[in-house]
């Protein structure tokens, strides 16, 4: 599975593409919600929060080329304005989720 966001290696100092599906937390707890009979956007937003959203090692500050203003965005927020698809991805691939280690 793959889903790839903007993230930030504070060790190298490069942007770099993250494929979320590399979290274990993530995909541990993806596995939970698709197994139980809940509202499943509801629950993998929640999730995405606890797992992604205003944690340091998730952030990155963008800024343009002219200015010195920058705003923080986080893994959470890059994957929240495309939730509708992202949840339609996941049940797409729910077995093949599930069958993952």
């Amino acid at each position: 599975m793959e889903w790839y966001v903007l993230n930030y290696d504070f060790n190298k100092r490069v942007a770099y593409n993250f494929n979320i599906f590399k979290s274990s937390k993530f995909t541990d707890g993806l596995k939970k919600i698709l197994t139980e009979q809940n509202d499943i956007k509801e629950e993998i937003n929640n999730l995405l929060r606890y797992c992604f959203w205003s944690k340091t090692e998730y952030e990155i500050y963008v800024t343009d080329a002219f200015h010195e203003e920058a705003s923080k965005i986080d893994v959470y927020s890059q994957v929240a304005a495309n939730l509708d698809a992202f949840v339609d991805y996941i049940l797409n691939n729910k077995e093949k989720i599930l069958l993952e280690n």
